[in-house]
């Protein structure tokens, strides 16, 4: 088994959970607010791992302080357009929209590696976004952009950056610690919810039983073993690859969707 299969077989099962993610999100929003989620998700998640991580400070490039920072802005830039847009829409659609990243990413791909895209990779996008469009859009002739679909179509854009900053870093740091590399994305992924929280909610303070297990789920497995087993997937796969794993997380999202909460397409 190559390395790359091994590596492309684990980011799909890892899509199966991000598919059950997108339900936890919306029923966590019920109680609360969507920029608090992102931040106790991610911040728990941080203070897990920190322990393991405090040396690495000591170690730190200034490029690479850089690479980390824009890299993880972009991840917790993207989870704030999507749990907001979950907020608005229901849970398979926010996962089709999400999905939309698998047409973004090789043009991003092109823009920072100056390569061209190979017919395969463009024609195999464009079915993709076909395929989603036919399963989120009911009526082609009356659709029109609601503020949730804006919300994610943003977060999928933001997502296919950061595959394409994921990838360029580890070709400029090949010796990063996947690890540390996901520790500090989720960090800094919580402290912007933190200040999104902070700005613009109301925050809350009481759980139900109900949110706390919700709350542990996405951070210890949605967040913390998930972007540990990304960042290592990613230093292996290649981007192209990635953009068309990462689509299935709306499938996963659809089929979750349809027998847990019964929605129909």
């Amino acid at each position: 088994m190559s390395r790359i299969f091994l590596a492309d077989s684990v980011l799909l099962l890892l899509n199966i959970l991000w598919g059950y993610c997108f339900l936890a999100i919306k029923d966590l929003l019920i109680e609360v607010p969507p920029f608090q989620i992102i931040a106790i998700r991610f911040l728990l998640a941080a203070v897990i791992l920190f322990p393991f991580h405090f040396k690495n400070f000591k170690t730190f490039e200034r490029s690479q302080l850089k690479m980390f920072l824009i890299t993880g802005s972009t991840l917790g830039i993207g989870f704030c357009f999507q749990t907001l847009g979950i907020s608005f829409s229901s849970p398979a659609k926010a996962g089709v929209f999400t999905g939309m990243l698998v047409v973004f990413v090789p043009f991003f791909y092109f823009i920072f590696h100056k390569k061209k895209i190979a017919f395969e990779t463009f024609l195999g996008s464009l079915i993709s976004f076909i395929g989603l469009a036919i399963f989120s859009i009911q009526d082609f002739r009356n659709y029109y952009f609601e503020i949730g679909d804006i919300l994610l179509l943003s977060c999928a854009i933001v997502y296919a950056l950061h595959i394409v900053l994921v990838d360029l870093t580890f070709q400029k740091f090949p010796k990063t610690s996947e690890s540390f590399f996901a520790f500090f994305q989720i960090l800094i992924s919580g402290i912007i919810g933190l200040i999104f929280s902070m700005s613009f909610e109301k925050m809350i303070f009481g759980f139900s039983e109900r949110s706390i297990y919700l709350i542990l789920f996405l951070s210890l497995f949605g967040s913390l073993l998930a972007y540990i087993i990304q960042s290592w997937a990613q230093k292996i796969s290649p981007p192209s690859h990635v953009g068309v794993i990462l689509c299935t997380e709306s499938i996963f999202a659809c089929i979750f969707s349809y027998f847990l909460l019964g929605e129909r397409f």
